[in-house]
């Protein structure tokens, strides 16, 4: 970045890394197993959180099996070897602790919130469910229930989860992230008892998980507990991650989905690179210039000035593979997704040649060290953090590198980034159009 210009210093996260190292310093451990752990001690509140990182999600799947991870999100809550179906949360919350998991197209992760005392049930109750989860057909058949109803929900029932849906299955020609991390009705309603088992032995190990545990403990005496609880898990030996490689998009693609909606929407998407790409850097904070709060160039342009949308988005999500960043519009009544998406087109044109403001850069970055900082204030945002830093960055000591780099772009570097993945051949539009419409 920065190629031969000055680069702006100070920023207020370099300080804020070396003080949070220096008060809260990370120790890490691998256990005989292959299980890594990250402990960082806080006593400033009787308080523990606890993040296991399963270094399974949707690009690990296959058809057929779509949405597996997702469904083991809801079953590792089902019952294990030592405690019944719901028992994990009734003993977490009978002592003022909770629990919640979410899957991404990278991984599947557990969290829980509890205060110190709790420290060895949890760790009981976590390595209890990694090491001997209850699979069963009865079980199987309570959580696909729940999933498919999900399902209904959150993209079927919805607009903008069926536009997502539709954009990934059409942007993407061979890699895993084409199809959704809650997978595909068909599949869901057929993975089989053998597909979970299969599946539990092949990525639920300790040699696949990170441990990361930040709160009032005492490191040596929560690793003897974590060797001792943990200990006995066996490693296992991992599938190799999805070698296909996505190829280079050739041209701009155009989808029409129709559905019974009272306004029009579109959604576009275009290729961006995977994680280690500085590129990555400059687009974070692209997408919070473009639409991040009321002065932000999209909610200023085509919502209140124009007053063509009522929504507007854009943004992506960190990656292992190359993966998408997504433009959405939900139009105002009477506004056609014609008309917004040639306005769009118009904008980028004018990103393309126009410098971004000096103000908005600033602000965008202000904005997300912010951000930044402030998900460090609770134990469950610093543990998540660490955790995301060491499975998804190369280790934790690197999770404050990308924003640091921030106050060394460019508006230049910005341009040249919208040139580089914002033009015609690298894009992928779905329109919804309403079938009353038609």
């Amino acid at each position: 970045m920065n190629k031969g210009k000055k680069a702006r210093l100070n920023s207020p996260v370099s300080s804020f890394k070396n003080r949070f190292f220096k008060n809260y310093p990370v120790h890490k451990f691998s256990l005989d197993n292959g299980l890594d752990i990250l402990i960082q001690e806080n006593h400033d509140l009787p308080i523990i959180s606890l993040y296991t990182f399963f270094k399974v999600g949707s690009r690990n799947e296959r058809p057929g099996i779509t949405g597996i991870s997702h469904l083991f999100e809801h079953m590792m809550f089902n019952g294990s070897k030592k405690y019944g179906p719901k028992e994990f949360d009734v003993i977490l919350e009978s002592g003022g602790g909770h629990s919640n998991a979410y899957t991404s197209h990278d991984l599947t992760v557990y969290y829980e919130d509890f205060e110190t005392s709790l420290l060895e049930t949890v760790l009981d109750l976590e390595s209890d469910r990694m090491g001997w989860l209850d699979l069963s057909e009865k079980n199987l058949r309570s959580e696909r229930g729940v999933v498919v109803e999900e399902r209904r929900l959150r993209t079927d029932d919805s607009v903008f989860g069926r536009l997502e849906e539709e954009l990934y299955a059409a942007s993407y020609q061979c890699h895993p992230y084409r199809w959704p991390v809650i997978g595909w009705m068909s599949d869901i309603e057929n993975i089989s008892l053998k597909d979970c088992n299969d599946f539990f032995k092949s990525y639920y190990a300790p040699n696949n998980a990170v441990l990361v545990l930040s709160g009032d403990l005492d490191t040596d005496k929560t690793i003897k507990l974590i060797n001792k609880y943990y200990g006995k898990i066996p490693r296992r030996v991992i599938p190799k991650g999805p070698s296909t490689i996505e190829p280079e998009q050739k041209g701009e693609k155009r989808h029409t989905y129709r559905k019974k909606t009272e306004l029009d929407c579109f959604i576009a998407g275009y290729h961006i690179p995977g994680i280690g790409h500085d590129d990555l850097i400059i687009l974070d904070v692209l997408q919070t210039i473009l639409s991040d709060g009321d002065s932000s160039i999209l909610q200023k342009d085509m919502v209140r000035e124009k007053q063509l949308a009522l929504n507007v988005y854009a943004g992506f999500s960190w990656q292992i593979d190359p993966g998408l960043f997504t433009f959405l519009f939900r139009m105002r009544p009477g506004c056609s997704y014609r008309e917004g998406d040639e306005y769009f087109a118009n904008l980028l044109n004018r990103l393309r040649t126009k410098l971004i403001p000096r103000t908005d850069l600033e602000k965008a970055v202000n904005i997300l060290e912010a951000d930044f900082i402030n998900s460090f204030q609770t134990n469950n945002g610093r543990t998540h953090r660490l955790g995301l830093g060491e499975v998804m960055l190369g280790g934790y000591k690197k999770l404050f590198d990308p924003v640091i780099k921030y106050r060394q772009i460019s508006r230049e570097e910005i341009r040249e980034v919208i040139n580089k993945y914002f033009h015609r051949d690298n894009k992928t539009m779905i329109w919804l159009e309403s079938e009353k419409n038609g």
